[in-house]
This record gives C-alpha cells, structure tokens and sequence, in this order.
C-alpha cells in the first residue's frame, strides 16, 4: 500500500512539472494570475481636468436644499469654481500628486495658478483584460478658481519624470 501511495505522488509531481514545462516551452499561457503581466509600457501617466462652475455648484445646492426642505446655503461654494483633477499612473509613486505640478494659463496667456498637488495617497485598481491584470492608480487634486477665469484655460500637468500633459478647459 506504500508503495502504491509513493509511485501515485511522484506521478504526480512528475505530471505536474512536465505540464508546466510544456506549457513554458510552447508558449501557452498558465492560468496561475502570476503569469498574466501586462508590459510597464502599456499605460502611460495621464491626467483629466473637469472644471465645476459657481453656477452648477449652487444648483446643486438648491436640489439638495428643497429634498432636505432647508434653505440653501452657498457659503461652502467658491466664488469662481473650481478644477479637478485626476491623475492616473501605473504605480502608487507616480499617482501622489505631490511631485506633479500644475500649471494654469487663461486665453490671454497669463499664468493664473502654479502648484504642486496635494500628497495624499493614491487609490489603487486591478483590472482584468483579457489575458492580463493592469494595476493602475489614481489621485484627485482640486484647484479653486480666484478670479473670474477667461476662457478658454490651459492647462498644463508636468509629471515627476517631466513629461508634460497639456488639457485645453473650455467652458460648459
């Protein structure tokens, strides 16, 4: 009966070595998720700009005030709105905006705001496609408006690796 059960589990792993030999050697894909890598190259950094007007952002208090049958309250709403803007990358580093910078010019081609972005932690996002996982990571950073902007902005996000991404803003 030992001898049995001993022979049944080099078989085994026998078996099971040659299978993921040939899987290797022929190129077929394992179904193990550590096989499934998607190349660094195949997403870059990228960065999305949405601007929030003064005039939906009260609006939207209006609605919120007449479900909650309250007066509205506009205190909480910027004079001139404000931007998001949401960074993706392929690692956490890259997503923490504290080493992106943000530049923003009006139509005229004045500089209306310079900073850095915020250094909160990114939120992570596996996704499965097809035959691979991609992890991306994204971060958000608002930027309220000072003055009455004129349309329409220009937007410019500089990554850590000084690879500018340029974001035309146009009014809604």
């Amino acid at each position: 009966m030992k001898k049995l059960l001993i022979v049944a589990a080099v078989a085994i792993v026998v078996f099971t070595s040659c299978a993921g030999l040939m899987a290797h050697s022929t190129g077929m894909t394992q179904e193990d998720p550590a096989y499934r890598i998607v190349p660094k190259n195949a997403m870059e950094n990228r960065a999305v700009a949405t601007i929030v007007g003064t005039e939906y952002l009260k609006e939207r208090e209006n609605k919120k005030a007449e479900a909650e049958m309250r007066e509205p309250n506009y205190k909480s709403i910027p004079d001139f709105g404000y931007i998001t803007i949401k960074i993706t990358a392929w690692t956490a580093d890259m997503a923490n905006a504290k080493d992106w910078l943000f530049i923003i010019h009006d139509a005229n081609q004045n500089e209306i705001h310079r900073s850095s972005g915020t250094g909160s932690f990114p939120k992570g996002k596996i996704s499965d496609v097809g035959e691979h996982y991609i992890s991306s990571w994204s971060n958000y950073n608002i930027i309220l408006l000072k003055n009455e902007p004129v349309y329409p902005l220009y937007l410019r996000v500089v990554s850590p690796d000084s690879t500018p991404i340029d974001i035309t803003i146009k009014k809604r």
